[in-house]
């Protein structure tokens, strides 16, 4: 893939590194939200890596263990993390001004080299 720690980016997926990749409409999910990029990646095991882009040089993060959803839910201010009874997380239903307390206060900066 040329570089190491490369991705490649084509019409409908984005590839790693590591051989997986990540299909639009499948397991990738992109909008646009106030300026940012916001990238939703579904891993295998179900969870979801949810990346705001803004520029080159400023990404946001959210990563969230089960033990940690009382933290989201707080934010928010009702109950909108939850797992299905085999443990998968459930998709997350949450209204912009929601989403926009979550990018303020959860998200955490990742450093650009």
């Amino acid at each position: 893939m040329g570089e190491p720690g490369g991705i490649v980016v084509g019409k409908k997926s984005i590839s790693l590194k590591d051989g997986k990749t990540f299909v639009l409409g499948e397991n990738l999910v992109l909008k646009r939200y106030q300026g940012y990029w916001i990238v939703s990646l579904q891993e295998d095991s179900g969870s979801w890596d949810v990346y705001a882009v803004k520029d080159k040089k400023a990404i946001k993060t959210i990563q969230v263990q089960k033990s940690e959803l009382h933290k989201i839910n707080e934010v928010v201010g009702r109950e909108v993390l939850k797992y299905d009874n085999a443990g998968k997380p459930l998709p997350l239903k949450i209204r912009r001004r929601e989403f926009k307390k979550l990018l303020n206060e959860v998200f955490t900066g990742i450093e650009m080299n």
